[in-house]
């Protein structure tokens, strides 16, 4: 039976989300990168570098459980498809503590070259915690290793803060009826991105894109949903420039987070999600 990392706790906090916390660098971070591609492993170098970290490379699942064994990391970037040992039973093989007990729950982000819903899903049963598109980005990437990797920084845990959110929209009803609203914008704005060709027509479905990220920001603006406010703001970037692989990349990301934001509010109108007020 594998067993699953647990979702990181969120905590109440006066401040939210500012630029200057969300590029902290993340000097130090001790990360392994697995993958049998040497292309992969020197692009992947390329960006972890700039990022300030600590790499060390494997060529397959089984040399990152040896590695594991004999050194300390903090995270683990996981190809998924690979010789000698795949990425998926790799990360199985962590999780049920066979490279010590010390890393069952260390963060592992899959590295993926598939799109499709059944390969994302495929990468959370086995364990893994999070998931990335190739080639990786490096906007998207520092901001999952922060996620996982700066638990202090409370911003990066926990997607909304809905207590700053009350205090704006001034009573729980009306904060309610609105996020239950934002979700299912977010969910009709995922089903139209993923049913755009974004080859095809070009300019057109790009200033569509550009016209649902605003959308998208100021409602995650009026809700406090920091995070949301960011990718809108990428997403835009990336449709104007039309870079086709950024933008897939940032929708994964988004119906990732929407998911977790879903959980979250589920959690907060049930009474037990910690940043609850109960006016």
């Amino acid at each position: 039976k594998v067993e699953k990392q647990a979702s990181a706790s969120c905590q109440s906090t006066s401040e939210p989300a500012t630029e200057s916390t969300e590029l902290q660098p993340l000097k130090g971070l001790r990360v392994l990168l697995v993958d049998d591609n040497l292309v992969n492993q020197v692009v992947g170098k390329g960006v972890l570098n700039k990022l300030q970290c600590n790499i060390a490379v494997a060529n397959d699942g089984q040399e990152c459980l040896e590695l594991l064994k004999a050194d300390e990391f903090d995270v683990v970037l996981m190809d998924c498809q690979m010789p000698v040992m795949d990425g998926f039973t790799a990360t199985e093989a962590i999780r049920n503590g066979e490279a010590g007990e010390k890393y069952r729950g260390i963060p592992i982000i899959a590295l993926t070259a598939n799109a499709m819903d059944g390969d994302r899903q495929r990468c959370l049963d086995s364990g893994m915690s999070d998931y990335l598109m190739k080639p990786l980005n490096f906007d998207l990437l520092k901001e999952r290793l922060h996620h996982w990797c700066c638990p202090s920084n409370i911003n990066n845990v926990c997607v909304w803060q809905p207590a700053q959110a009350l205090e704006l929209i001034g009573d729980k009803q009306s904060l309610t009826s609105r996020m239950a609203a934002y979700l299912d914008e977010l969910d009709q704005d995922l089903k139209h991105f993923k049913s755009s060709q974004l080859e095809n027509s070009a300019q057109i479905v790009s200033l569509d894109i550009v016209e649902r990220a605003r959308g998208i920001k100021l409602g995650a603006e009026e809700l406090v949903v920091d995070r949301f406010a960011m990718l809108a703001t990428h997403l835009e970037t990336a449709a104007v420039e039309m870079n086709y692989d950024d933008l897939r990349q940032l929708i994964e990301r988004l119906q990732l987070d929407t998911e977790q934001l879903s959980e979250e509010f589920r959690a907060w109108r049930g009474g037990y999600f910690p940043l609850s007020t109960s006016g």
